[in-house]
Formats: C-alpha cells, sequence, structure tokens
C-alpha cells in the first residue's frame, strides 16, 4: 500500500505565550488569519498547530519566516465568543512538531507538522543528579522571587523521572520571555532542556539575591 501523507492543518500563530505538550491554556482570538485558522480546522479532531510567532501576523514577511520552527499539535478544547468580535479559547498541547511545508493557503498558514525525532534514553544517574539540581534551584529561587511559584519543586517530583513532563512543566510556569519559552520549546532533548533552564536558574538566582 501506499504511505500516508502527513496530515496538513491550519496554523495558529501565539503571539504572547507558548503551548508545550500536554499544558493547557486560554488564548483570545482576534487577528484574522488566526480567525480564518479555527474555521478551517477539522472539526473531527479540532486540531490545530499552536505555533509562537516571530513577528506580527500583520506584517508582510515570507510565511516560513512569521513563526519558530517547532510548535505544538494542540486539540481546541472549548471556544467562546467575545462582545467585541473573536474568540476565547482553550488549548490543549499534544506534542512537538516541526512545522514543515509551510503554504499560505484560504488566508492563513497550513503545515504538515512533523512529529520530532526522539532520543534514545541517556545516562540515568546524571539524568537524576541534573533533576535535583533544578529542583534545588527551584527551590531557591521562589525564597526570593515571588514570581516563582513555592509549589514547582513540589510539582518536579509528582512526575518521578519523566524529564520530558518535567522540564515542559517548569518551562510553562517559569516567568520567561516568550523568545525563551519558544527555544525550550525547539529542543528536542530532555537533557539539554534541562541544562538550559538549570543556566536560566542558576543566573536568575544570582540576580535576585543581588537586587
Amino acid at each position: 500500500p501506499e504511505p500516508l501523507l502527513p496530515t496538513r492543518r491550519p496554523v495558529l500563530g501565539l503571539a504572547r505565550t507558548v503551548l508545550f505538550p500536554h499544558d493547557v491554556c486560554t488564548v483570545e482570538v482576534t487577528e484574522p488569519e488566526n480567525l480564518r485558522a479555527l474555521a478551517r480546522m477539522n472539526a473531527l479532531d479540532g486540531q490545530v498547530l499552536a505555533a509562537p510567532l516571530r513577528a506580527p501576523l500583520s506584517e508582510p514577511r515570507p510565511v516560513a519566516e512569521r513563526f519558530h520552527p517547532v510548535g505544538t499539535l494542540a486539540r481546541v478544547v472549548s471556544r467562546l465568543a467575545l462582545p467585541q468580535g473573536g474568540l476565547r479559547i482553550a488549548l490543549q498541547g499534544l506534542r512537538r512538531v516541526a512545522l514543515s511545508e509551510l503554504q499560505l493557503e484560504d488566508g492563513c498558514a497550513w503545515s504538515s507538522g512533523a512529529r520530532l525525532a526522539g532520543e534514545a534514553e541517556g545516562d540515568r544517574e546524571k539524568a537524576a543528579r541534573e533533576r535535583a539540581r533544578m529542583a534545588g534551584l527551584l527551590a531557591a529561587l521562589a525564597e526570593v522571587d515571588p514570581s516563582v511559584s513555592r509549589e514547582l519543586p513540589g510539582m518536579i517530583a509528582l512526575y518521578g523521572e519523566d524529564d520530558e513532563r518535567i522540564t515542559d512543566l517548569v518551562a510553562s510556569l517559569l516567568p520567561l520571555a516568550q523568545s525563551e519559552r519558544a527555544c525550550l520549546l525547539a529542543e528536542g532533548s530532555p537533557a539539554r532542556r534541562t541544562a538550559a533552564l538549570i543556566h536560566h536558574l542558576e543566573s536568575a538566582l544570582v540576580r535576585a539575591r543581588a537586587g
């Protein structure tokens, strides 16, 4: 039999947030292109590709330059019409996808959203040490920075050794810039995401203690 072609889905551009796998976020959609993307998604599965924007949708850029290269396959779990126009939607992140074969069609961007390749399991002892270090840094930072939840280190423990889930949880809840979150979303390796988060936490802790 012939191989199945990847499913093309409309791309929803996220200007102020980044959706990680397993996360749920609420977004107000008012841009015409994003509204068209929602109108054209498959009603049977309710899925779109939620991608962080590099520039506003209103800017006249080639479609490949509008979005960060990695987004999230997402399910629209609810939608509510806003009185002033537009929609408030809730998105559930499913998995990381590379925005391949981006095209403008029917007034919005489309992509086949190729699944990112997984990574073979590495050194479990090293991963455990890095996990514990990250949890310790989070606890220390929460003591001096009120924007960091004191519950976050305990939430990490709920996921055991699942560094895929842990790193995405931390990345979604830390007070990071959208560009920093987009870089963490684009990193397919949990080990490298852990290293990047540790580096950020060390720097944030130094700044918080200094001032």
